[in-house]
């Protein structure tokens, strides 16, 4: 990525000391990116247990909805 960088700046890079100025810029890009990546990984996680509880929650309000069709009318 740092290379790229360079080559995007024209920057004749003849060594790796030269590389230094973009290697900072990539670290905070890396890290950026990691934690973009873990935020939507959570959020991800968080809807599909928020879907396995409405899922569960509308399963248990049919069994509700079964259970009082079959009693008798007095009850």
């Amino acid at each position: 990525m740092p290379l790229a960088r360079a080559q995007s700046t024209n920057f004749n890079v003849q060594t790796l000391g030269g590389l230094k100025q973009y290697v900072t810029g990539y670290v905070l890009s890396r890290k950026t990116v990691s934690r973009a990546r873990a935020l939507s990984n959570e959020i991800q996680r968080k809807q599909a247990e928020e879907a396995l509880q409405a899922a569960y929650a509308s399963f248990r309000r049919q069994q509700a909805r079964d259970l009082l069709a079959t009693l008798p009318e007095a009850e």
